[in-house]
């Protein structure tokens, strides 16, 4: 999740007018494929057999699990039904490890997982990843974002970045033992009652070509690549998990001047950050600023000539479609659910996501009640009560 407030140039808005920007077919084409570990357990290939069947003729519904920003309990309290997929952070948000409060997040996050899947919902595992360059004495000093303490913030020099995906460096030894510990200490005690591992939707690095976040390393996006894929070795071939379904989620805009967003000058900068086929099972991107209960516009602008160049939800699907056409796409995160309806039938304006997992739920953050009632219980839409058991009989 990020708020961001941007600046636009006007020349930029002239290059394209909006008849250039026709949408395709409303109906993504049909994708069966593998997933990428040819190890994947049983029920995981199930979840996401599933996920196969259901793309393009349906959205399934997922909300971010923190009860600060609504949580499943208001999802439920407002429509009653539980989100198809429960999402939650694997990050503790404290500096020290050995902080009270972070062991006792992570306990909470756990449990909250293992509950999702007694109801029937799918897992969904972000990680906010703490900067690893940071870590001094098991503290870490700056946050996902390269904040320390103060909100200053500072990311990686081209020096750092070098050493962090080259073996045998000091910081690669750092990273790789931080991913080990989060393995360890949390996404192995995602198991059910009989100590099976749970299916999970993994999303590490998400936003990755946001320049937000400490993991986009902007000079060279060859690293941050890298990085990805060092990750995923490390934990589908020495850890041994294969229950998990990759997700790569782009940010809502590039952290580079690409503007007007969602053209086709900005591809090969999106493409550029992108992990490749053999390496993700779905791709997504997270999309905030948006106009969600009306127009399905784009709001992230300020230039005053902006209302002459919307940018709608299909333009954000095109743009995915663009670095990769042979995967899913899903709306990885967003401020609440786009028109279901509209989702599947409206192919100017609105594009059929895989799923749509919702930062908010709650009237306090921007969701009314009236509107996510609606939309959950929409035809369109799958929540946990719809979905099929994924043990294998």
């Amino acid at each position: 999740m990020r708020c961001l407030q941007v600046a636009c140039s006007a020349s930029w808005l002239c290059l394209i007018g909006l008849s250039s920007w026709a949408a395709d077919k409303p109906e993504p084409k049909e994708l069966s494929y593998d997933l990428i570990d040819p190890k994947a357990d049983a029920r995981t290939v199930a979840v996401f057999r599933y996920l196969q069947s259901q793309y393009g003729k349906k959205m399934l519904t997922g909300c971010n699990g923190n009860t600060r920003f609504g949580g499943a309990e208001a999802f439920h309290a407002a429509s009653g039904k539980w989100p198809a997929i429960w999402g939650q952070d694997m990050n503790s948000w404290y500096k020290h490890r050995n902080d009270p409060l972070w062991t006792s997040t992570w306990d909470k996050n756990i449990k909250g997982f293992k509950a999702a899947w007694s109801r029937g919902q799918i897992p969904q595992v972000n990680w906010h990843w703490q900067m690893v360059s940071s870590k001094t004495n098991g503290a870490y000093i700056r946050d996902a974002w390269g904040k320390d303490a103060s909100g200053k913030g500072q990311f990686m020099t081209d020096q750092q970045w070098a050493d962090m995906v080259t073996p045998g460096t000091a910081l690669y030894d750092a990273m790789i033992e931080d991913v080990d510990y989060h393995v360890t200490n949390f996404l192995k005690k995602l198991v059910d009652p009989s100590g099976n591992p749970l299916p999970i939707l993994f999303r590490p690095l998400h936003e990755i070509d946001g320049g937000w976040f400490w993991w986009t390393c902007k000079t060279d996006p060859a690293k941050t690549v890298r990085l990805f894929r060092i990750v995923q070795d490390r934990i589908i071939n020495h850890h041994g998990m294969h229950n998990l379904i990759w997700v790569y989620s782009a940010g809502v805009i590039l952290g580079s001047p690409h503007w007007p967003p969602y053209l086709p000058s900005e591809y090969p900068r999106r493409r550029a950050f992108y992990v490749g086929d053999a390496y993700c099972d779905i791709t997504g991107i997270d999309l905030y600023q948006w106009d969600w209960q009306n127009t399905g516009i784009y709001k992230g602008y300020t230039n005053t000539n902006a209302a002459n160049y919307p940018r709608t939800y299909r333009d954000a699907w095109n743009t995915m479609k663009a670095v990769s056409d042979n995967k899913m796409i899903a709306l990885t995160e967003c401020q609440g659910f786009p028109d279901p309806t509209k989702a599947f039938t409206e192919a100017v304006t609105y594009a059929p996501w895989l799923y749509s997992l919702s930062w908010y739920t709650n009237p306090a953050n921007g969701v009314p009640a009236d509107v996510l009632r609606q939309r959950v219980n929409n035809s369109y839409m799958i929540n946990a009560s719809d979905l099929p058991n994924f043990t294998p009989r």
